[in-house]
């Protein structure tokens, strides 16, 4: 997905997020398979699709006991959002880039992330593409990017805060202590999401959905994703689809 598509090929099931407090996350052997001892994962592609304003898409921190090594994708404003922040103790101040995009990608249709932060690659880059045009929009502005590399290269201690929590579409809040919270919280509008998932991919390999949604349902802490996107379609705003606005089990 990013690409136009011939012929027959079989969809992934989608997971849809639409309550509150509710997440994907990864375990810890999915997550030592994409970061590894790494700070920042090599490239990585998802597929979203939302009508929300503001929500929180991909979130990796290093500590639930802070949040001062993280990487943050979300839609800021309609607009699509990349975070990163890095704390190296010797330094002043924190190593942090923020890039936006030009256009909305709140309109319900598929869309795809693509970034690659391997920091020793030549071919850094954040951006997304509409599900049936291949052309990828970058995001980051390259004097942005050239700042970050060099400064991750003058600070190799921040190579020792390994990432170890890594969530799609909202945070689990009520394990993280209020610190936590208001760190991460600073300059969000929103920390879950109203939307759909699919096709999870990192350095090429796919991340099974199935088997995240199993490893993170509870009717209890964490009941609003569903294995499926059945309710998510239409020009619809968010106030209809969280509302009872149809009879007859009629879906917006």
């Amino acid at each position: 997905y990013g690409e136009i598509m011939k012929g027959c090929n079989k969809i992934p099931e989608p997971i849809r997020i639409s309550i509150f407090n509710s997440f994907l996350k990864l375990d810890q052997e999915e997550t030592m398979k994409v970061f590894g001892d790494n700070l920042l994962p090599g490239k990585m592609t998802f597929d979203f699709k939302s009508f929300q304003e503001d929500g929180l898409l991909f979130y990796a921190v290093n500590s639930l006991m802070d949040s001062t090594n993280f990487i943050a994708i979300e839609i800021f404003s309609r607009k699509l959002r990349l975070t990163i922040q890095l704390w190296d103790y010797d330094i002043k101040n924190p190593i942090e880039i923020t890039c936006d995009s030009s256009r909305s990608v709140s309109d319900g249709t598929w869309k795809t992330v693509h970034m690659n932060l391997n920091v020793t690659a030549s071919d850094f880059y954040f951006g997304f593409s509409d599900s049936t045009v291949s052309k990828i929009e970058q995001i980051c502005e390259r004097s942005k990017v050239t700042k970050l590399i060099k400064n991750l290269q003058k600070s190799p201690k921040l190579t020792q805060n390994n990432i170890n929590h890594v969530y799609f579409g909202g945070l689990d809040l009520t394990s993280v202590p209020n610190t936590f919270y208001l760190n991460v919280n600073s300059g969000r509008q929103n920390l879950f999401f109203n939307g759909c998932f699919q096709s999870i991919n990192f350095d090429g390999r796919s991340i099974s959905l199935k088997r995240l949604y199993q490893n993170n349902y509870d009717p209890i802490n964490n009941y609003g994703i569903f294995d499926n996107c059945y309710e998510y379609g239409g020009q619809c705003t968010i106030e209809e689809l969280n509302s009872n606005l149809c009879a007859n089990k009629g879906t917006c």
